[in-house]
């Protein structure tokens, strides 16, 4: 995840937007990791795909490009039906959801300290 980048990103349209991009995310991505992991576990190429896309897109709003290649990947064996290296995949991703989720939470963290002191 790029921090700066997302921050400047959404900064103007204030604090409050931010952490409800971040609470969406953060309600939302373990329900999408879920449907997916259970898609792999059935060689439901179909739904690999389509649910690595949508979770592809939802990476881009918080410029986390290392989550989003993994993602594109995975939708790309899924559209290819290539169960080759799926696991793996699959692994590294939640690993890098499971980072980005813990670096969301400070974000949260510091802008809820910084809004306390303003």
């Amino acid at each position: 995840m790029n921090k700066e980048e997302f921050l400047s990103t959404y900064k103007t349209y204030g604090d409050d937007l931010i952490l409800e991009l971040i609470d969406t995310f953060l309600e939302d991505y373990p329900l999408k990791l879920s449907a997916l992991s259970e898609a792999i576990q059935n060689k439901d190429f179909a739904n690999i795909a389509n649910n690595s896309h949508n979770i592809k897109g939802s990476l881009g709003v918080f410029a986390a490009y290392e989550e989003q290649n993994t993602a594109y990947n995975l939708e790309l064996a899924g559209k290819n039906k290539d169960d080759s290296d799926l696991e793996k995949l699959l692994s590294q991703f939640k690993q890098q959801l499971n980072d980005l989720s813990n670096e969301l939470q400070n974000i949260k963290s510091e802008l809820s300290q910084s809004s306390e002191i303003s």
